[in-house]
């Protein structure tokens, strides 16, 4: 079984475009090292993040994530195990977006061009809520 965990979080202070590649750099080679995989939306200072990987390796980096400074409130959105990666392909895929992109058709476009996160079968949504989080969260986009 894949366990996974998603999360909304607030940004503790502004992270300029090298601080959050700084992050990106980090975590992508954490994750590759433990088998984690997800996605990270940053939205005018919030993070919205799903991890999946191994339960051991879950913890071990979310426990990391919890004591990051850069971030504060963090709210488990879902948690659980499924029978299959959602983002097996991304070490961490990224996304930045602001309210304006966010209200326009292009953000829309962009994030809907990815595999992952195109119209899920019943089946997927039902065994992975947080998964249909993010698909909702694409559609709401357009």
């Amino acid at each position: 079984m894949i366990s996974h965990i998603a999360y909304l979080s607030t940004q503790s202070f502004i992270l300029n475009d090298s601080d959050l590649e700084s992050l990106l750099q980090h975590a992508r080679t954490s994750n590759a090292l433990l088998g984690l995989t997800g996605i990270l939306i940053h939205l005018d200072g919030h993070f919205i993040q799903f991890i999946e990987g191994d339960q051991p390796a879950l913890e071990q980096i979310y426990k990391k994530i919890t004591t990051d400074p850069r971030h504060f409130d963090l709210k488990i959105l879902s948690e659980g195990s499924s029978t299959k990666r959602c983002f097996g392909a991304w070490d961490m895929y990224y996304k930045k977006l602001t309210n304006t992109q966010l209200n326009s058709l292009e953000a829309s476009k962009n994030l809907k061009s990815y595999d992952h996160l195109k119209p899920l079968s019943a089946e997927a949504a039902e065994e992975v809520p947080a998964l249909q989080l993010l698909h909702n969260f694409v559609e709401a986009l357009s």
